[in-house]
């Protein structure tokens, strides 16, 4: 078998998971979220080169956290949570540290009364798109489009490594540039949004089929995505 159909059987096999950040007592599929926030833990402080970088915290709140896998093996995986920007809190919520003041009235003049943050968006180095010809990072930035009309939420927000390349990712799905060139951590950043009216297809017409196949095939073990009359849900 040519590597070429090797790894689209691969493709073709993946599983999108989306999991809780923080699971109920007795959840049934806690070993698969402890691995889940192991592997992001792990991930990430070799990214940031420290501990304090990447706290537990961080983790639990997310309201979902999507997870691609290949039978028991983590490829990929994105965190989101959903939040209220006319909330007093959630303007002071750490997660918003990176941002300016001026966001907040960004998004109001947009109308964005529901937002949701797409963070810590990892990818396995042998699952990247030089190793199985496929971005799997910019498939999650498309699949959390998804979460835009099954949720009602108005726009994603993210800050992208641009180092990786995830802010051009994000703008071919036309998400907009609020500040572009922006230090976090050591790395540039630019502050993105992707709002539901707005967003568009990837140009690449095989990356929005593997969105539409991972989407069409979750298994959403946080009982909050609504289930469309074509979706069957399988686990």
């Amino acid at each position: 078998m040519s590597v070429i159909n090797l790894n689209q059987k691969k493709l073709s096999q993946l599983q999108y998971y989306i999991l809780p950040g923080k699971p109920p007592t007795n959840f049934e599929h806690q070993e698969l979220h402890d691995r889940a926030y192991c592997y992001w833990r792990d991930f990430w402080r070799k990214v940031f080169g420290d501990d304090e970088s990447v706290l537990a915290d961080d983790f639990i709140r997310q309201d979902f956290v999507p997870v691609v896998m290949l039978d028991t093996q983590i490829v990929a995986m994105h965190l989101y949570t959903v939040f209220n920007p006319e909330s007093v809190a959630t303007r002071e919520h750490s997660y918003f540290k990176t941002y300016p003041p001026e966001f907040f009235d960004f998004l109001t003049e947009r109308n964005a009364k529901r937002v949701m943050s797409i963070e810590s968006l990892t990818v396995d180095p042998n699952w990247r798109k030089s190793q199985v010809g496929i971005s799997l990072g910019e498939t999650l930035i498309g699949a959390s489009l998804k979460y835009l009309d099954a949720l009602d939420i108005d726009a994603n927000i993210a800050p992208t490594r641009n180092d990786r390349g995830v802010n051009k990712m994000c703008y071919n799905f036309g998400f907009d540039c609020f500040r572009s060139k922006l230090d976090y951590k050591g790395f540039e950043i630019d502050l993105v949004s992707g709002f539901r009216n707005t967003v568009r297809p990837n140009p690449d017409h095989e990356i929005n089929e593997l969105i539409d196949q991972l989407w069409l095939n979750r298994i959403d073990l946080t009982g909050q995505i609504p289930i469309e009359s074509e979706h069957k849900q399988t686990a």
